[in-house]
């Protein structure tokens, strides 16, 4: 279901985003927010050509803490460039937000990253671009999100912050 829900969202990013440009590129864009447990980062094996494959990777806070605490990273996954200038989340919104944490890629598609066998969760996605020429020079815009939450032994957990990674900007090409 994935990938049909990528493969759908590839096609309608085709006819959503072109660009003149036919190279591939992954580049960064913007800056990380740090937390007492570490930075979120974005980094990157490849680039999206046609018919290949390219992996973005997680480094951050990263921790299944059974009942008690979760560092849990998403993937996020945009198609609109709006966003790219940055909205903050206000240091309000939870009770140990991190200042200077922006979202720079609108929340088109989220994926939460799966649990490991170590503890933590997964800490890399591959996309694959299929071999449809259509999707040249299409953009698409990704970022992590890290959610910590906090539960003690009597309900309710609660949110404690959300962090966000730079965000990464892939170009489609050959």
């Amino acid at each position: 279901m994935k990938t049909a829900l990528l493969a759908f969202a590839f096609s309608a990013l085709a006819l959503a985003s072109f660009a003149t440009a036919q190279t591939a590129s992954f580049t960064l864009h913007g800056s990380s927010c740090p937390t007492p447990e570490g930075t979120p980062t974005m980094l990157a094996t490849g680039v999206p050509s046609l018919g290949g494959s390219f992996q973005v990777h997680y480094q951050g806070p990263n921790f299944n803490g059974g009942s008690v605490a979760y560092f849990r990273p998403h993937l996020v996954i945009g198609f609109d460039p709006s966003l790219l200038p940055g909205v903050t989340i206000p240091q309000s919104l939870f009770l140990s937000q991190p200042a200077n944490c922006n979202l720079y890629v609108p929340h088109d598609i989220v994926i939460p990253m799966p649990e490991t066998l170590t503890q933590g969760y997964g800490d890399n996605f591959t996309f694959s671009i299929p071999n449809d020429a259509t999707l040249l020079g299409g953009t698409f815009y990704t970022q992590w999100l890290t959610v910590y939450y906090q539960c003690g032994i009597i309900a309710p957990c609660f949110f404690g912050w959300m962090a966000t990674s730079e965000a990464g900007i892939a170009s489609i090409g050959l």
